[in-house]
């Protein structure tokens, strides 16, 4: 097969310490959305997943990224064909919108919004002023399908300082599932700093390391 050492993290991605600890190696391993055709079986490319902790500020990380363009610029996940994700989505669009009393006419990004279905159930809420950042050209088109503003791109800073006058005073950003796997985790949040109105509301989701323990769910790294 072949091994790809690309990206190989040296430093914390969050302190920049040197101090990092392997915690779990399972060994090389093909990205797990990557579905292949029958032609293509074997050709995979594998990368090392192994888990590092930071021994400084104990960020839990992997030791190597698959490059971003790699994984994102095309892909076949699609959230729309999860009824309990949208459910999820729902729930946390009115929990948010009620908790911090947010304006139906607040302008709402979603980064990493893959076809829109967060957005969409902000819509259904009474929100229209919605934006999602999408880095996968094929589904990002279905984003745009549903009528939403869709940017085709990875974000960060740069990304931020290019579209400022698009993205600016945003009253909620949304990124869910996204920062695990971000390579640029202090550019992201340079850009969202910026953006973000100064009474908005970040919401970010990921898995919570404990639960995984608990649950033995190793498969979820």
């Amino acid at each position: 097969f072949n091994l790809f050492y690309i990206m190989k993290i040296t430093k914390c991605t969050c302190c920049n310490s040197e101090e990092l600890e392997l915690i779990l190696d399972l060994g090389n391993q093909p990205w797990c959305n990557n579905f292949l055709t029958k032609e293509e079986i074997g050709t995979e490319e594998y990368y090392p997943l192994q888990l590092m902790a930071c021994k400084k500020c104990h960020f839990l990380q992997l030791s190597y990224f698959v490059p971003k363009e790699k994984m994102f610029s095309k892909h076949d996940y699609v959230s729309g064909t999860t009824k309990s994700l949208k459910n999820h989505f729902k729930e946390v669009a009115e929990h948010v919108s009620e908790m911090y009393k947010i304006s139906k006419d607040a302008f709402i990004i979603d980064i990493g919004g893959n076809d829109g279905t967060c957005l969409e159930c902000y819509r259904e809420i009474g929100y229209y002023d919605l934006c999602n950042i999408e880095a996968a050209t094929n589904i990002a088109k279905l984003s745009e399908a549903k009528s939403i503003f869709t940017i085709n791109d990875f974000f960060n800073k740069q990304l931020v300082d290019d579209c400022y006058m698009e993205l600016s005073n945003a009253k909620i950003i949304n990124a869910s599932g996204v920062f695990f796997h971000l390579e640029e985790i202090h550019s992201a949040l340079e850009g969202i700093n910026k953006i973000l109105d100064d009474d908005g509301v970040f919401v970010v989701q990921f898995m919570y390391v404990l639960d995984m323990i608990k649950n033995k769910t190793f498969d979820m790294i």
